[in-house]
């Protein structure tokens, strides 16, 4: 599943023309799909070692965080303001109806965001999976809120131009109670986890999009909460899959809701909460970290992965590639990202699944053999598997079809266009490589080195969604 990509190309004699392209997506748009919860007001556990927290943040790369807000926390708010000093804003879950934890009455919340955070807010949402908190009025109790939530943000000039985001759902029936609140909604809400099984089965996320549409309509969906427990050895909740399955399925997940259309997703969680060795307890293993901070295959694979995408800059409009998959299986997933140089990421990946969540074994599907053709002049392709390394594994040079097997793991084959004069510059330092684990260690071990991908050699050119964790 890991193993080296083998990579081979022809080289261009003559350039053949252009054919109609498919049309890119932005890479730096995708990037600014990726969130990750937060619970920066748990002191007691793993979220009170602040310093930690904004350092992984910076090397995961991630622009947006999501979390609650209590009343008089000036240390909580003050971390906010830092990270937003480091360009990651939140997402702040606006009160609760029961006024519990702390969060007094929702023009008290109100008022305590728009003095205390301002700027470092990217968006308001909704009271969190509420349909499941003990209110036996719960339904009138949260249309009433969303709305009073939707008026008080807009009677605040600090506020009224933040997106307002819908309240998240638990059981499925209670889309239907609550019914059409799209009047105090700017975008749909939604936490599809995947229960252990593969992120990107089309039932599945189809059926969550279209319950959100029950209460929102056609406005575009965040899903603030999905992910996955590494808790292996817990006997009830959400089940869970193995570190090594989940490194391998985050990315295709935040690849595969962008690719949907979903505006932003928020991985549940950063950092485990409480050290659980024996991966028992459901709530403690969500992290994209262990509780040491020690980072997990999947931290690592979108570390790599947000890195290699990263684009910061002004609004441009993508362009089209004139490409074709020939030989592709009919669970073949890819998505064409384009950055502002020019450049495209072509991502690949099989819609399979590498664990079996009733199980709990690992599964190792085949690979595909699959051939990139590219009708318009290429002057460099690279192939990067973030499950593996941050450098490239293969290269070739003026390329017009490209052989490589595509697996359960994500591959982005990087082509820079024939009139490109120079490579892309990074958009940021890449962060030091911490270790592909798949079980929690004590100590962070060095990676392995990737093996050298084999010299490119030439090839004729023919023509039910389980129950979430609270935040």
């Amino acid at each position: 599943m890991l193993g080296v990509t083998t990579l081979t190309a022809v080289a261009l004699a003559v350039a053949s023309p252009a054919t109609a392209g498919v049309p890119a997506q932005s890479a730096d748009s995708f990037v600014d799909s990726v969130g990750v919860n937060v619970h920066l007001g748990y002191t007691d556990t793993a979220y009170g070692q602040f310093g930690q927290i904004r350092q992984k943040l910076d090397e995961l790369g991630v622009r947006y965080v999501r979390d609650g807000i209590s009343q008089g926390r000036p240390d909580v708010y003050s971390e906010f303001r830092t990270l937003a000093g480091d360009g990651i804003k939140l997402d702040a879950i606006v009160g609760d109806p029961l006024q519990r934890w702390g969060v007094g009455p929702l023009d008290q919340q109100l008022d305590l965001i728009d003095r205390e955070l301002g700027p470092a807010v990217a968006s308001l949402e909704g009271p969190n999976e509420y349909d499941i908190q003990g209110d036996p009025n719960w339904v009138a109790s949260l249309r009433d809120y969303q709305r009073k939530l939707w008026e008080g943000a807009h009677a605040r000039p600090g506020l009224a131009s933040l997106p307002i985001v819908g309240p998240s759902f638990v059981n499925r029936d209670s889309r239907e109670l609550v019914g059409d609140i799209s009047a105090w909604t700017s975008e749909g809400n939604m936490h599809p986890y995947p229960g252990g099984e593969a992120p990107d089965q089309d039932s599945h996320m189809n059926d969550e999009l279209a319950l959100a549409a029950k209460n929102t309509g056609s406005e575009p969906v965040e899903a603030t909460e999905t992910g996955y427990t590494n808790a292996v050895n817990a006997t009830s909740g959400q089940l869970p899959a193995s570190e090594q399955a989940t490194g391998i399925y985050m990315p295709r997940l935040y690849l595969d809701d962008f690719r949907r259309g979903i505006s932003r997703t928020f991985a549940y969680e950063l950092v485990d909460q409480q050290n659980d060795p024996g991966r028992a307890d459901v709530e403690s293993n969500f992290g994209l970290l262990h509780n040491d901070f020690t980072p997990k295959p999947a931290f690592t694979a979108m570390s790599r992965l947000i890195g290699l995408l990263s684009d910061p800059g002004p609004s441009f409009t993508p362009g089209s590639l004139s490409y074709s998959v020939d030989g592709a299986p009919s669970n073949l997933r890819q998505l064409l990202l384009q950055k502002r140089d020019g450049t495209f990421y072509l991502a690949l990946w099989k819609q399979e699944s590498v664990w079996n969540p009733q199980t709990l074994t690992e599964a190792d599907p085949a690979a595909s053999q699959v051939t990139v053709r590219l009708r318009q002049p290429i002057q460099r392709a690279e192939v990067y598997e973030p499950n593996r390394s941050s450098s490239a594994l293969s290269t070739v040079s003026s390329p017009s079809a490209i052989s490589l097997p595509v697996s359960a793991q994500v591959e982005v084959i990087h082509l820079v266009p024939g009139t490109q004069q120079a490579a892309p510059e990074p958009a940021r330092e890449a962060a030091p490589e911490p270790a592909l684990e798949t079980e929690p260690a004590p100590e962070a071990e060095a990676a392995p080195s990737p093996e050298p991908a084999p010299t490119p050699t030439p090839v004729s050119d023919p023509e039910s969604a389980p129950a979430e964790p609270a935040p």
